[in-house]
């Protein structure tokens, strides 16, 4: 296995000896993942962040706009901003190579007609292809036939009354917009009031209202490439816990160590397979995401289609390095660079979906707001009684965050790490933005990383982990 990675980042390497791949993004952390591995990788950021001494130490290439401004971007009009920069067109100039590839977190046509302007390559499958997939209603349009999703009717909201939803789809119905982000586009209605509220705000526009399901949420990410479908990294989907910012069913998390309800993953494959099949006839090429809903009585349900890179590929790329297995990303390149990918599918899939005892899990603003006390990122150990106090001095390390009045528990800082595969067995990795940071509603305040799981056998988020990141929350506001 070990030889077999090798062996795909040394042919990687060899053929970027005279390219460039630039990553183009507003928070660097979605293009991590390959970062000290890739010969000529460039990460061209909006955002200043707490990963810049990480990028110097490891000799990672990258573009920082706010540190070059000296002043903080909230960009509306994301990544395009980047090319309006004459600083960031210096060094694109200046790192100049034979070809110049480009990829994106999420592709638009603004960042498409730039890329094409400066003559990149794209590693992205097209705008097009990415909102046919991933609006809400044409993705269901496209794939109902194929595979099962909740009963849903597609119309224009003005069209349709409550008692007709609710006699056609159950007393609790879900409405989804064609786009939202972090969950603002999914709502859940069970009274007729929130129904005519929604209505008359949304009167004239297509929407997708289908059953409500209950059960457990999944994750998978996946790759299309013309040697298959490729998957790895199912997940339980941690998602709208209001305490913690969640809208009703945006993700806050993944735990990859959880199958509740799921006995075996045989449906996921046998719908992402044919997901994947479908979208590849279309011409959509590289990594993608399906979302899925489990009953108690284990029966699956595809709730949508995610038709990029997830937020989950940094972490699950690291995860996967660890086990020295040839990343989801890495297969992602290769498709795209048109470099022979000789894996086996069905082998590669059934080692990828096993359990592995990792998670990941947010606290995110439900409002406009700023970072006002900067919380270093690291491992830090979850300790108890006095253990946060010198003992000589009776002084506490400003690094330290209280998870209590009481002060019984406590956050120490050890080191100074930004990924899985850096920190130690025991403790917990802390990703905060850096001081005076201005969020955005649905922005991540803090994420943290572990390498046990998040969820309990009851379904529930372990206290001591949302106690952590609600004092964590306050500790920086």
């Amino acid at each position: 296995m070990k030889n077999r990675l090798q062996d795909y980042i040394n042919n990687l390497n060899s053929h970027l000896t005279d390219k460039n791949l630039f990553y183009f993004v507003r928070n660097p952390e979605r293009g991590l993942g390959l970062e000290t591995l890739i010969n000529n990788y460039h990460l061209i950021h909006i955002q200043n962040s707490q990963y810049t001494d990480y990028f110097k130490d490891n000799g990672v290439k990258f573009f920082c706009q706010e540190c070059e401004a000296g002043i903080e971007m909230n960009p509306q009009g994301g990544t395009r901003i980047l090319f309006n920069d004459p600083k960031v067109i210096e060094y694109l100039e200046r790192s100049k190579k034979k070809l110049e590839y480009a990829q994106t977190f999420k592709i638009n046509p603004a960042y498409e007609k730039k890329i094409q302007g400066l003559g990149f390559k794209s590693l992205n499958t097209s705008s097009q292809l990415n909102r046919e997939f991933e609006e809400k209603v044409t993705q269901y349009e496209n794939l109902k036939q194929y595979v099962k999703f909740p009963k849903t009717i597609i119309d224009l909201f003005g069209t349709l009354s409550y008692l007709e939803l609710v006699h056609e789809l159950g007393q609790t119905f879900v409405v989804q917009f064609s786009r939202g982000h972090t969950g603002s586009g999914t709502h859940v209605i069970k009274t007729e009031e929130e129904f005519n509220s929604l209505q008359n705000e949304n009167n004239q526009r297509k929407a997708k209202f289908s059953t409500y399901v209950a059960g457990i949420a999944y994750t998978l990410n996946a790759c299309i490439t013309s040697a298959g479908v490729f998957m790895g990294g199912l997940s339980l989907q941690i998602t709208g816990d209001q305490d913690l910012g969640a809208l009703w069913g945006s993700t806050i998390g993944n735990d990859w160590s959880s199958r509740n309800n799921l006995d075996n993953v045989n449906q996921i494959i046998k719908e992402t397979e044919t997901i994947g099949s479908l979208m590849f006839k279309k011409g959509f090429r590289g990594m993608f995401g399906v979302d899925f809903m489990v009953k108690e009585s284990g029966e699956v349900f595809v709730i949508e289609i995610n038709a990029r890179q997830t937020a989950s590929v940094p972490i699950y790329t690291k995860m996967q390095l660890l086990r020295e297995e040839v990343p989801l990303f890495l297969i992602h390149l290769y498709e795209f660079m048109r470099l022979k990918i000789d894996l086996n599918p069905k082998e590669y899939n059934l080692a990828n979906l096993q359990p592995e005892n990792f998670s990941q899990i947010t606290n995110r603003a439900h409002e406009p707001l700023k970072i006002n006390h900067c919380m270093k990122m690291g491992v830090y150990r979850l300790q108890g009684d006095n253990a946060a106090q010198n003992r000589f001095t009776d002084e506490i390390a400003p690094t330290t965050v209280f998870l209590d009045e009481d002060r019984d528990k406590a956050l120490l800082y050890q080191k100074y790490v930004t990924n899985i595969a850096d920190m130690d067995r025991q403790g917990v990795l802390v990703l905060t933005p850096i001081k005076g940071r201005l969020l955005n509603s649905g922005d991540e305040i803090v994420k943290i990383q572990l390498n046990q799981n998040t969820i309990d056998s009851k379904g529930e988020i372990i206290p001591w982990i949302k106690e952590a990141l609600i004092a964590i929350k306050e500790h920086q506001i």
